[in-house]
């Protein structure tokens, strides 16, 4: 993607990120790599271009009380080499949201080099539909939740409830295959 992510932090603990509104982000609007401890509470995100939130190799993590809409997927969990060894994404709940994009609400994967371990969503509404304003049929896929491993990791301890889901094309996707990386 181009242009600069609005919050980008890596290696970091203690991560207190709340009560913020990102528009118009040209990349990933909250992007953690490897950072441990985190509370994202009570962030709103419009006209992203890129995904909404990313937590990528992180452990401990509360997404709460947020309002995502995206163009790429509003809420992806990843597990890639971006700290040069496997680490896994564990520990994560997502409770409260509100998300919107009309690629994935919510995904873990497809960055999943390492495992993902004890995540719950619950308590979310999730909207499939563009913006208004915005044509994104190229990149579409629909889904309200994908969980993908396709690069070595596995998934265990996934917990999905409550969710509410509105013209999303594909409301669960799976998909566990082998990118060869």
């Amino acid at each position: 993607r181009g242009g600069p992510k609005p919050i980008a932090l890596k290696r970091c603990r203690f991560v207190t990120v709340r009560d913020l509104t990102v528009l118009h982000a040209p990349n990933y609007c909250v992007s953690l790599g490897g950072c441990d401890d985190v509370l994202i509470e009570g962030v709103t995100i419009r006209d992203a271009y890129a995904d909404g939130i990313d937590p990528d190799c992180c452990r401990r993590v509360r997404i709460i009380n947020c309002d995502v809409e995206s163009d790429d997927d509003a809420l992806c969990l990843k597990t890639s080499f971006l700290l040069g060894a496997r680490r896994v994404t564990e520990d994560v709940l997502v409770a409260n949201c509100r998300l919107k994009s009309p690629s994935n609400c919510f995904k873990l994967g497809t960055e999943s080099t390492g495992d993902f371990r004890q995540i719950a969503l619950s308590n979310c509404v999730f909207s499939g539909l563009p913006p208004d304003d915005r044509d994104v049929s190229d990149a579409a896929e629909g889904g309200g939740i994908a969980i993908l491993t396709v690069d070595g990791g596995s998934i265990d301890g996934v917990i999905v409830s409550n969710i509410v889901m509105n013209e999303v094309a594909a409301p669960i996707f799976v998909r566990l295959g082998s990118r060869g990386r």
